[in-house]
Formats: structure tokens, C-alpha cells, sequence
């Protein structure tokens, strides 16, 4: 039996409306496909649902159903799709210590995916004005940090803010050899997982306001 990702990629619709080698430029080894059918271990999303889909799982089959999870029982709390998103997550899960087994992931599916932690979001109301301060020390902490991390004047091991590279070496060790992770952010998220041991294998470039951002797909190699 084959599933696919619940949602269509938004991203695809509206580059129908754009200029190849302009506003956007893909690329794609040619690898995916074959990897996809490979992955027979469990396929697990973190800090879903992604109501925008993803590019390169765009009608694509899968070979088993993601499993949906989120570090939150609130995702997307000040979405209209809240409630909605909250009933689609199937377990909680703290993505910077995930309970799976090395080498036992086949795939992992990430996007929006925050550089610090989110847990100013899930504070009272009371409490988030006396918060704030602190959360946004640690959002322009964790930005330095992805950036000395790029440029290999930091262990990826020794970060204290950054999420999402807390994020990235849990992936590794959960990921099998030729393990897939789909997400998307800057040329720093790419430069950092190739730091790491993966392998870029698709991409798609967006130009806005001249500056580039990116979904894509890494495998993992060492």
C-alpha cells in the first residue's frame, strides 16, 4: 500500500505563477525517486501538521504513512487552523531528543521549523510581556550560533540555542544510511547538514526582496 503527504505544496501552485530562472530556480539529482521507494522504516514528521505540503513530496507516493509529530500540544496557536492542527499531530515529541533508536528513520519531513525554541508560545498570557525579553536573547543567540556553526568556528555538539541544529544531529543518528530529510530555511541550514554528513539531493531556490531561501532534500551519507 502507498500514502502520500495529506497536503498539496503550496509552493508549487505558486511558482506556476512565476519566472523560472528568476524568481526560482530547481534542482534535482535524479535520486529521489528510487530512494523513496527504499524507505521501508518508519517516515516521521517533525513539528507538523505542514498545511503547505512539500515541494518534492507533491503527489508523490509514499511507502508508509508520516507519523505527525510536534514538541507542542498548541501547534500553530495563533493559525485559524489551531484546533485543527492540534487534532492532527500524533504524539508529542521533543525534536532535539527523539525517542527512536539510531538507524531506525527512514525519513524525516521538517519545514518552519524555528532557530531557538518556541517555548515563549506556550506560556500564559500573563506571563509572556515578562518573557520576552529572554526569548529574544535567545533567538539572537541561536542566530550566531547557526552562523558559527556554518562557518566551522563552532561544533555543531556544543550549541546551547540552536534548535535547529540540535535538530539536525538528532535526524543523523535516528536517520538509516541513504535516510532522507525533507525541510527548507537558508544556505546555512544546507552548508550546516553537509557539515554533518549529508548530501544535497533537490532543491528549489526562491528570490524575494533579493534574498534566497530554500526547500530540500538531503540524504544522508556518513
Amino acid at each position: 500500500m502507498s500514502y502520500k503527504y495529506p497536503y498539496k505544496s503550496q509552493l508549487k501552485k505558486e511558482l506556476a505563477k512565476a519566472n523560472a530562472g528568476i524568481d526560482y530556480f530547481v534542482w534535482d539529482a535524479g535520486e529521489l525517486k528510487n530512494l523513496l521507494a527504499q524507505a521501508h522504516k518508519p517516515i516521521v514528521e517533525i513539528g507538523g501538521p505542514t498545511f503547505d505540503g512539500y515541494y518534492f513530496l507533491d503527489t508523490v507516493p509514499l511507502t508508509s504513512k508520516p507519523v505527525i509529530t510536534n514538541i507542542s500540544k498548541n501547534p500553530l496557536p495563533y493559525s485559524a487552523k489551531a484546533k485543527l492542527a492540534a487534532k492532527k499531530v500524533n504524539t508529542i515529541v521533543d525534536a532535539t531528543n527523539m525517542p527512536y533508536k539510531d538507524a531506525s528513520i527512514s525519513m524525516f519531513l521538517m519545514k518552519c521549523m524555528s532557530i531557538s525554541s518556541d517555548w515563549w508560545l506556550d506560556l500564559p498570557e500573563e506571563q509572556k510581556d515578562a518573557a520576552s525579553a529572554t526569548y529574544n536573547k535567545e533567538y539572537s543567540y541561536a542566530r550566531l550560533e547557526m552562523a558559527q556553526v556554518a562557518a566551522g568556528t563552532l561544533s555543531p555538539q556544543k550549541v546551547t540555542y540552536a534548535q535547529r541544529v540540535k535538530i539536525f544531529l538528532e535526524a543523523k543518528r535516528c536517520l538509516v544510511n541513504d535516510g532522507l530529510f525533507f525541510t527548507d530555511g537558508t544556505i546555512e541550514d544546507i552548508v550546516i547538514l553537509q557539515k554533518l554528513g549529508f548530501t544535497l539531493i533537490a532543491y528549489v531556490q526562491l528570490i524575494e526582496n533579493n534574498c534566497s531561501s530554500y526547500e530540500f532534500v538531503m540524504k544522508k551519507t556518513t
